[in-house]
């Protein structure tokens, strides 16, 4: 929408105040220079935006929201779990992404395989939903470290809210990511959160408060990483699920986002 502005055609000195809104680390020249004021999602976003050139006055920073989510009935959770031939006593991690080489889920599946099939007596499983080029990639590296019957793949869901409801632990093991939104999703269900050390998690997570991080690219890190917060029990998962709760109503809900933009607006009207 950021670049659409361009094709209004107009003037500099018309009333109207042009708006752009980055993600990601996108070119500037010919896409954004035009715009009157620029909102990055994440710090590291805004410093790019200033190291480009654009008015540092002008670049605000506003992270993204995620909504509260509906309760899932246990009669679907139960029910999900007996479609996918998930035990009733099983410890699920679960992670959500498109399949493809900046997510790092070939890093959590060598992760995965190191870790124990039990934990606490429990089976142990993985959950993926998401779909992408890597699709049979994974598929077959899933096979070769004969962890095929301990990991499900739920290709892409419409409703994700189920799944999130269904698992226990949420991992971020990607290479690359400005923000992470799948972070936020996880901490709005209420779900422990361990990623890599993106740019995005870094800004999202405080270590050991909110969120645990691993090196970007370390299979083994991310599998010791699990290893400790697995043994550690429910009510270490629900502490850090609890603080990463908070995080998401303090900075990331719809009040406190709507609010930031709001100011902006009126603080831009103004000049």
């Amino acid at each position: 929408m950021g670049r659409a502005t361009r094709l209004t055609r107009i003037p500099r000195s018309a009333s109207a105040v042009h708006v752009a809104r980055l993600g990601g680390f996108y070119k500037i020249d010919g896409y954004y220079r035009h715009a009157d004021a620029w909102v990055g999602n994440s710090k590291a976003l805004c410093d790019y935006l200033i190291r480009e050139g654009l008015p540092a006055q002008r670049v605000y920073r506003i992270g993204n929201f995620v909504e509260p989510p509906a309760p899932t009935p246990a009669s679907l959770i139960g029910a999900l779990r007996k479609q996918y031939e998930i035990p009733a006593d099983a410890i699920v991690l679960f992670s959500l992404g498109r399949l493809i080489p900046k997510k790092g889920f070939s890093d959590l599946l060598e992760a995965f395989a190191a870790l124990p099939t039990h934990i606490g007596g429990r089976p142990l499983f993985l959950v993926i939903a998401g779909d992408g080029p890597l699709c049979t990639k994974l598929a077959s590296q899933t096979a070769a470290l004969s962890i095929e019957h301990r990991t499900r793949w739920l290709g892409w869901q419409m409703q994700t809210t189920p799944i999130f409801h269904l698992a226990d632990i949420f991992i971020c093991p990607s290479r690359d990511e400005p923000l992470g939104n799948v972070i936020l999703e996880a901490w709005a269900h209420r779900l422990p959160v361990v990623s890599t050390d993106t740019v995005g998690a870094r800004e999202l997570i405080q270590a050991e408060d909110n969120g645990l991080v691993v090196a970007t690219g370390r299979p083994d890190e991310l599998a010791g990483c699990l290893r400790s917060l697995l043994t550690a029990g429910p009510t270490a998962w629900h502490r850090l699920a609890e603080r990463g709760a908070h995080t998401v109503r303090a900075h990331h809900s719809r009040a406190a986002v709507v609010g930031c933009y709001v100011a902006m607006y009126e603080g831009l009207v103004r000049r």
